[in-house]
């Protein structure tokens, strides 16, 4: 199985709290089963499996669309910047629990809100020995309609709009 998404940051570095792992997608409870995508503290983009570590990473370039991909598949778990493989880790503990996207509902890593722009966000299954990157959803240019995702008093509040208009709307509307 796996998790996908287009994300586009708007800062190098998450620093809202005081760990600053910012959640992007996480699918299973982040303190022990599951896996996530995240934005590192040290400016980097990383798989992470709870109570195995983190899995691959590259440098968050802000305001560039990145197309990033966690996939377990065989026993091993490869996370993907823009189609090319990162990193391998072991394998994650079965998801259970909670599923999150732009920000970890348990809070668990500081639960710092992603500050950027996602789409096409997805988690799948694959055939066992039959996965390959082609089955990422590569082939199209960068999305063009993204989301905003705000906090707001405790509740989160994303905003689909066009690519142009997001940054306006994030700033000059919350």
């Amino acid at each position: 199985w796996g998790l996908e998404a287009w994300v586009k940051a708007d800062v190098a570095t998450p620093g809202l709290s005081t760990d600053g792992y910012a959640t992007i997608v996480i699918n299973g409870d982040s303190a022990s089963n599951g896996m996530g995508i995240v934005q590192t503290p040290d400016g980097r983009f990383a798989g992470f499996l709870p109570m195995v570590g983190f899995v691959g990473g590259a440098t968050v370039v802000p305001r560039v669309w990145t197309h990033l991909a966690l996939v377990n598949s065989e026993g091993a778990t490869t996370f993907y910047v823009n189609g090319v493989a990162t990193g391998t880790g072991g394998r994650p503990h079965a998801a259970a629990g909670l599923f999150g996207i732009g920000l970890n509902p348990e809070g668990y890593g500081g639960g710092e809100p992603f500050q950027g722009s996602l789409d096409e966000v997805r988690v799948f299954s694959i055939t066992p020995g039959l996965f390959s990157t082609n089955s990422l959803l590569l082939a199209s240019v960068p999305p063009r309609l993204s989301a905003c995702i705000l906090p707001a008093g405790g509740n989160v509040i994303v905003l689909r709009s066009e690519e142009r208009r997001v940054g306006k709307e994030c700033r000059s509307r919350w």
